[in-house]
């Protein structure tokens, strides 16, 4: 039992620590549709069930599990980040200068 936890543990680690490398060097540098991502990773989710019923080695299965998790976590990401982003940059309304000249009084 406690093999089974400290393996777990191990898989969250290293699939946090090949994202974050992943996310520096590749996927910041990518520019796609955060919902193509999503629907990435609900195919790949359907892959790994898939090989779970095969007699492929337990290292496979395990790598198979990080590869779809990964684009949940990008996906995760892009999310936070239009959030961010749409936080800290409002839009900028351009209002037109008022010209009194033009405007002509009707009080007199």
């Amino acid at each position: 039992m406690v093999w089974k936890i400290l393996l777990l543990i191990l898989l969250s680690l290293f699939t946090v620590i090949t994202f974050n490398l992943l996310y520096i060097f590749v996927l910041d540098k990518l520019r796609i549709n955060k919902w193509i991502v999503l629907v990435l990773g609900v195919l790949l989710i359907g892959f790994s069930t898939f090989l779970m019923g095969t007699k492929l080695h337990i290292i496979l299965k395990l790598l198979a599990i990080v590869i779809s998790v990964m684009p949940f976590m990008w996906f995760y990401n892009i999310v936070n980040k239009e959030k961010y982003e749409k936080k800290t940059n409002p839009k900028i309304k351009i209002k037109p200068k008022a010209k009194p000249n033009r405007v002509k009084s009707t009080k007199k």
